[in-house]
């Protein structure tokens, strides 16, 4: 039996849909199985609709690498050199560290970000940490498994262990972009 079932609860939508339409104004931004809807957003704004905040403009600059102003960062996917992306870094890729640790993020695709951050906010939910950042002066968010030892204003540095692009646009003029 074929039906359509329209709802903003996410949670509902994602219990009872084979196949989930995500709309904006009128129209389609994505439309596949709940998890794969999760797992590959294909627009920012899809990302953002599911509840992803750390969403990062960059250049492609090589091979799976975008340099972005918290730094340049691996992403899976493709990408010609000099093309524009929107990167996601979920909240859970996030590592953190005093600034006079090691981080170690078991993650040998794992890049660490600028060595000056800040910790913004604390937040306890149950079975992980919000942390709020600044990196560089860009917002970020780290869901962290246990409360943290660190308090608001810390300076810690950041390693994120993998990114996705969420969309791609036109390439970017060389004298934008750097190079």
């Amino acid at each position: 039996v074929t039906a359509v079932y329209v709802t903003h609860d996410q949670t509902e939508a994602f219990a009872v849909a084979d196949r989930v339409v995500v709309m904006n104004a009128g129209r389609t931004e994505q439309i596949a199985a709940p998890q794969e809807l999760f797992a590959r957003p294909a627009t920012p704004f899809v990302a953002r609709f599911l509840g992803f905040h750390n969403l990062l403009d960059g250049v492609v600059v090589e091979s799976g690498i975008a340099a972005t102003k918290i730094g340049r960062l691996p992403f899976d996917g493709e990408g010609e050199i000099g093309t524009a992306v929107t990167l996601l870094i979920r909240p859970e890729s996030v590592q953190l560290a005093m600034n006079n640790e090691q981080l170690t993020t078991g993650s040998p695709s794992s890049f660490i970000l600028h060595p000056s951050s800040f910790i913004t906010g604390l937040s306890f939910r149950g079975r992980y940490t919000q942390v709020l950042l600044a990196c560089n002066g860009v917002p970020l968010m780290a869901e962290l498994p246990d409360f943290p030892r660190w308090r608001v204003g810390d300076e810690v540095a950041v390693a994120v262990t993998g990114t996705q692009v969420v969309e791609a646009r036109n390439r970017v003029p060389s004298e934008e972009r750097g190079s």
